[in-house]
C-alpha cells in the first residue's frame, strides 16, 4: 500500500534533501516509498516496470547532468527505446537551477519531455525552482500540490493529512530575505518583459540610424601632394628592363607559295604525306636492360615516291 518510487539528481545536495524530505513527509501520512539516484535505474529499479515516480533534479551551470543522473539522462535518450517504453507510468518532475546561467532547467526540462515522449504521462507540470530568487518559493508549493494529489491517489483519510503540515519545512541553503525575494523576483519579471518586447517589436532602433561620419578631404583616393612626398607610401619605380618590350610583325606577300600543312590533319606539317610500306619492325632495347622506354626500328618502303 502507498508504493512509489522518489529518484532524485543532485550535485550540491539540495536535490537530495529535497528529496529526503518528500520520503519523510510521505512515510508520516502512511506511504512507502523508496528512494533512489537515478543513475540507479536498471541496479536497484527499472523505471519502465513503476507505476508512480517522482523526480527531483538539478541542473549545472554548464548544462549537465548531476554526476548521478547522467548515465539516467543517456539511458531515457536511446534511439532504440520504443514510444510506448513508458507507458505504464505517471511521473513528475521537479527541477532545480539558477537563472543566471544560459542553460537553466536545461537537464529537469529534458527529463521532463523525455518522459512524456515514451509513454509516461505526466501528473503535472514540470516545476522549476531558481535558486537566484529561492528555491523554496516553487518548492514548498509545488511539494503541497505533490502531495495533494498523492493523497486522493492512495486515499488518504484528510486527518492523517494533517501530519505533513506540522512537519518541518524543508531547510535549503542560500535562503534569501524577503526583501531579496522581491527585489530579484521584480527585477526577474522586468528581464521577462524586457526580452518579450525585444521580440515582438524592434529591439535597439537607434543602431538602425545611419550616422554621418565627415571624411578627410585628404585621402589616398583623391590624392595629396604631402602623401605623394611621402617616402613610405611611394611605390619603387621598376628597373627598365622589366618595363621595355617590343614587337615586330613580318607581313608575308599575298601570292606566298610558303607551305603549310598541306592539308594534313597534323599540324606543323611542312612536306606533302607519303603513303609507305611497312616492310618490318623490331625491338633495338636489349630486353633485359633495366631502361623504361624501349627503342624499336621500322623499315618502310617509299616505294619511289622519293
Amino acid at each position: 500500500m502507498g508504493d512509489f518510487l522518489i529518484a532524485y539528481g543532485s550535485q550540491t545536495g539540495q536535490a537530495e534533501t529535497i528529496a529526503k524530505s518528500v520520503k519523510e513527509k510521505s512515510e508520516l501520512i502512511g506511504l512507502a516509498p523508496r528512494l533512489f539516484t537515478l543513475d540507479e535505474n536498471e541496479k536497484k529499479f527499472n523505471l519502465n516496470e513503476e507505476k508512480l515516480c517522482v523526480i527531483i533534479v538539478s541542473s549545472t551551470g554548464d548544462g549537465d547532468a548531476p554526476d548521478n543522473a547522467a548515465r539516467f539522462v543517456r539511458r531515457i535518450n536511446r534511439r532504440t527505446l520504443p514510444e510506448d517504453f513508458l507507458k505504464s507510468l505517471e511521473f513528475v518532475v521537479l527541477g532545480l537551477g539558477d537563472s543566471n546561467y544560459s542553460s537553466y532547467q536545461l537537464i529537469p526540462r529534458k527529463i521532463d519531455k523525455q518522459l512524456a515522449n515514451l509513454g509516461a504521462k505526466r501528473l503535472f507540470e514540470c516545476g522549476e525552482a531558481d535558486d537566484q530568487v529561492g528555491l523554496e518559493l516553487v518548492v514548498e508549493p509545488w511539494i503541497d500540490r505533490l502531495f495533494k494529489i498523492l493523497g486522493a491517489k492512495f486515499e488518504i483519510p484528510a486527518e492523517r493529512m494533517n501530519a505533513i503540515t506540522e512537519s518541518p519545512n524543508i531547510k535549503l541553503n542560500q535562503v534569501k530575505s524577503e526583501e531579496e525575494k522581491k527585489a530579484l523576483l521584480e527585477k526577474r519579471l522586468h528581464d521577462e518583459e524586457s526580452d518579450d518586447e525585444g521580440k515582438g517589436g524592434v529591439q535597439g532602433v537607434e543602431m538602425l540610424i545611419p550616422q554621418h561620419f565627415d571624411y578627410p578631404e585628404i585621402s589616398l583616393l583623391k590624392g595629396s601632394a604631402a602623401l605623394s612626398a611621402d617616402e613610405n607610401l611611394r611605390v619603387p619605380i621598376a628597373p627598365q628592363p622589366f618595363i621595355v618590350s617590343s614587337v615586330s610583325h613580318k607581313k608575308l606577300p599575298e601570292n606566298s607559295k610558303l607551305e603549310w600543312q598541306n592539308a594534313c590533319k597534323m599540324p606543323g606539317v611542312v612536306t606533302k604525306p607519303f603513303q609507305v610500306l611497312v616492310v618490318s619492325a623490331g625491338f633495338v632495347t636489349d630486353p633485359f636492360s633495366k631502361k623504361i622506354k624501349t627503342k624499336r626500328m621500322i623499315t618502310v618502303d617509299f616505294g619511289g615516291q622519293i
